[in-house]
């Protein structure tokens, strides 16, 4: 079981074990190491190394699959909570799909779609619905008016 105590000056520190089977100590003198932290986050750091390309294309994917569970889960007039409960996933995580704070794994996509009765290319498909989402407001705003 490792030990430790202070060396001579505060970044250096003496690590004993006991090596039972052995049946000896042994010590490691560390000299000039810190307790291991990291340095703080940088967005801008990040930035400098061009990621964000790659950022924007997966968060542009994500948003377009979470108009996509939305447009087919109010074609279906479903709360939220309902399709959780239809797809066995929690309705958190469902409102945070359809905002597209994140991306369903391809388990979870075949959930929901399995859930709405859809195939799967209409939620990574971009436009599939919208064509239809349209013709729907057209017909609700000819009935409404």
């Amino acid at each position: 079981m490792p030990t430790s105590g202070k060396g001579r000056n505060a970044s250096s520190r003496t690590i004993q074990f006991f090596l039972p089977r052995r049946g000896y100590c042994a010590s490691v003198f560390i000299v000039g190491q810190e307790s291991g932290r990291r340095p703080k986050f940088d967005p801008d750091q990040r930035e400098a190394r061009g990621s964000t390309d790659g950022q924007d294309e997966h968060r542009s994917f994500n948003v377009m699959v979470g108009e996509a569970i939305r447009r087919s889960r109010q074609e279906h007039g479903w709360t939220q909570a309902f399709l959780a409960e239809q797809a066995g996933l929690s309705p958190n995580y469902i409102a945070r799909l359809e905002r597209g704070e994140l991306g369903p794994s391809l388990f979870v996509a075949n959930r929901i779609c399995t859930a709405l009765g859809i195939e799967l290319e209409v939620l990574v498909t971009p436009g599939s619905g919208a064509a239809q989402s349209k013709k729907t407001t057209a017909k609700r705003r000819a009935l409404a008016g």
